[in-house]
This record gives structure tokens, sequence and C-alpha cells, in this order.
């Protein structure tokens, strides 16, 4: 088994939503979000694991609900919306340790916060304080959004943006594939 690349959960709708221009820091909106759910028990103990609900995350949703879009209240379009207008986006471990979130994050140019049981393993490993910042607790998340400058979150901005494009967008996923 070698580390590879990971995916959206929609590919085809991320690549639409990156066709719009990405926003600056001052046009995103949005400080922090989480949108996500929980549809069974693997998923339940990831993500209840601790309080994320109070870590301060600006916009916080992670219903328990039975499975399927009838219990989400945003399609994949608002989603990826919502993504496109915030600075930071946390990413929760889901099914199992990999998860769609830091690729959606990271190909809407949101700076990932990740907590310490999301897989980060790919070809190109991720780095901390360069594509992402490490979340160790629901206790520390605002600390760690607050002490990044405009001019910090423009340096991992544009670092994610260049490890996605080499590592996760269809071409450099097919070129490392290749």
């Amino acid at each position: 088994c070698y580390a590879w690349t990971f995916w959206a959960r929609s590919p085809r709708l991320l690549m639409e939503a990156r066709n719009k221009p990405l926003l600056s820091y001052d046009e995103r909106k949005i400080q922090s979000i989480f949108l996500g759910k929980i549809e069974n028990s693997i998923q339940n103990g990831n993500r209840k694991n601790k309080n994320w609900e109070d870590a301060g995350i600006e916009i916080f949703h992670c219903p328990v609900d039975k499975p399927g879009p009838d219990h989400y209240p945003f399609t994949k379009e608002e989603y990826l919306e919502k993504l496109r207008n915030s600075k930071f986006g946390l990413a929760l471990a889901g099914y199992g340790p990999k998860c769609n979130r830091e690729i959606e994050l990271l190909g809407m140019g949101v700076v990932p916060l990740i907590a310490p049981e999301v897989d980060i393993t790919y070809y190109e490993p991720l780095e901390e304080g360069t594509h992402f910042l490490r979340v160790d607790d629901p206790s520390n998340v605002k600390e760690v959004i607050n002490s990044v400058s405009e001019s910090e979150w423009n340096k991992l901005h544009k670092a994610g943006q260049e490890w996605y494009n080499r590592n996760a967008s269809p071409e450099g996923a097919y070129a490392i594939t290749r």
C-alpha cells in the first residue's frame, strides 16, 4: 500500500465550483466553518469524541441524522459556496481517519484546521504550518485562528492551492497516478 491522493465527495461539483475565482481574505465573510453530519456510529465516535461544537467555530453544523440528502440543510453546491466564503475550516475524521473534507477545504481555498484523528498521509505530505494548521482540542481552535495574520493566511492559502493543484486536482491526481 502506498500513499497516493484523495478526492472530494463530489469531484465534478468541486471542479465546477472552482470555475469561479477563489475569494481573497477580505472577501471571505465567514471566519470558520464545519459542515458535516453523523450518519453512523463510527462518524459519531470520530466527531463527538470531543466537544467540537463548543470550539468557537462560527458556522458549526453537525446533526446526528438518518442518511440521505433530506436530512441535511445544504445542497452540495450550497456547501461548496459556504466553503468558498470561509477563511478557516475544521476537518474532523469521518467514517474513517481519511476524509473528503480537507480536500474540499483546500479545493475551495480554505485553510484547514486539522484535528489529530484526521489522516493526512498523501504521496506528497501535507505540512503543518505550510498547508494546514493543527487543532488538538476544541479549546485551542480560537487561539489558533486568532494567531494567524492576513499575510500568514495568504501564505497558507497559496501553499494549499499549489498542493491541491499538484495532488488532488484531476490533473494533479492523474500525474501522481501516472
